[in-house]
């Protein structure tokens, strides 16, 4: 019998990181919690008066990468090939992710004010209303095939309520160390135009952009007190790229440009990345305190407000003279909406903001990471199925496990 050990590509198609460090977290944090902590808080650098942790690189570094990908599939779905391309198919995506925001945190402040009325948990409506980027895009690929545009649709409705989210973090949430000067955002827009001039001038490597340009948005972002996480997102869409939309993490024959470079450049690290930002946010005390009514609350919000709101804005928007994007048909809405249900690293990364250090922490967190129900149910099925064919289909002196 021959084994076959796990391609790279392999693991991260699965998103084995993330999940991997989500695991972690939970065996440290149960069983080892003095470590776990010690671990999360480690001094790693001073800049300025800004003392940043283990936690704060993952979350504040890091995560400003992972939306700098996010920006550039926003970029590229208004080219050639994107499904916000023709203008008549991209009001049906946006009224979807309209209802897939707006209905999660509607159903999250009416059962919170129903059943634990005088809490004070009302600030966390924006946690159910992200959607996890990751595992919408694992999955896409598992149920529809990777160039299927139902996998961009998905991916956009993603995107846009990720950056909801984090902008609502921003503004609604600062940092409580730092008071909100938001003279700083000159150093943002100092940034932004050293961008622009380079674009201008055709500088045709991607490293500049992002080493002047993000630093001083990242810079601008934090000492103003909102979250530098989307500072990258301002930056990447002035990087040169191709006229047409290439897709996630795809190189199309005869295109090269700066922002492909920098995508795959950084696919490494946002990959195993993952893994780190699982380690630090996903730490989570299983116990019964964890799984209160605000856990409910989180999930059905996220998964049961995702799934209606998505269905009935998509719906809404076809009856009324907005189709749906080429490719895309009525019967791939209801898995589209389930996916976009599927709530981790941003709504984790929410719960630490609004309730870390409180009581709500843990059963805030937990609620979010139950929703993983979806994709590891969708991954056992297609495990099963991937098994199954390799066990017909090889000799039985020469089976092939992958």
């Amino acid at each position: 019998m021959t084994v076959k050990l796990p391609s790279y590509s392999l693991i991260t198609e699965f998103s084995i990181p993330l999940m991997a460090g989500i695991f972690l977290a939970l065996v440290l944090r149960n069983a080892t919690p003095d470590f776990y902590n010690t671990l999360a808080s480690t001094h790693i650098i001073t800049i300025g008066a800004i003392e940043f942790s283990f936690k704060h690189i993952i979350n504040d570094v890091f995560m400003a990468f992972l939306f700098g990908i996010a920006s550039k599939e926003l970029v590229d779905s208004v080219k050639p090939g994107g499904c916000l391309r023709n203008r008549k198919h991209s009001f049906n995506p946006l009224f979807a992710t309209l209802g897939g925001v707006a209905l999660p945190a509607l159903i999250y402040i009416g059962l919170t004010q129903l059943i634990l009325p005088g809490e004070s948990v009302l600030q966390g409506a924006a946690i159910p209303i992200a959607t996890d980027i990751a595992f919408a895009w694992l999955g896409a690929r598992l149920i529809f095939g990777s160039k299927h545009p139902a996998v961009q649709y998905l991916l956009l409705l993603a995107i846009i309520d990720d950056a909801i989210g984090m902008m609502v973090l921003a503004f609604f949430y600062p940092d409580p160390e730092l008071p909100i000067q938001l003279s700083w955002l000159w150093l943002t827009g100092i940034g932004m135009l050293s961008c622009f001039l380079f674009r201008i001038n055709n500088l045709q490597q991607w490293f500049p952009y992002i080493l002047v340009g993000g630093t001083l948005s990242w810079i601008g972002m934090i000492n103003a007190g909102l979250h530098p996480a989307l500072s990258l997102a301002l930056i990447v869409p002035f990087i040169p790229s191709p006229k047409c939309d290439t897709g996630l993490y795809q190189h199309m024959p005869n295109t090269h440009s700066p922002m492909q470079d920098f995508e795959h450049n950084m696919k490494p690290i946002i990959d195993f990345g993952l893994f780190f930002f699982g380690i630090v946010n996903a730490g989570i005390l299983i116990a019964p305190e964890s799984f209160t009514p605000l856990t409910a609350i989180i999930l059905i919000s996220s998964l049961g407000g995702k799934f209606i709101g998505v269905m009935a804005l998509a719906h809404l928007a076809k009856r009324y003279g907005m189709p749906l994007p080429k490719g895309v048909h009525t019967s791939n809405l209801p898995a589209i909406a389930l996916l976009a249900g599927v709530n981790i690293t941003v709504s984790l990364f929410l719960a630490d903001r609004i309730f870390g250090g409180t009581v709500y922490e843990n059963a805030a967190k937990m609620g979010s990471l139950l929703s993983l129900i979806v994709p590891l149910t969708i991954l056992a099925y297609e495990g099963y199925r991937r098994l199954s064919k390799v066990i017909i289909e090889s000799p039985d002196e020469n089976k092939t496990f992958v």
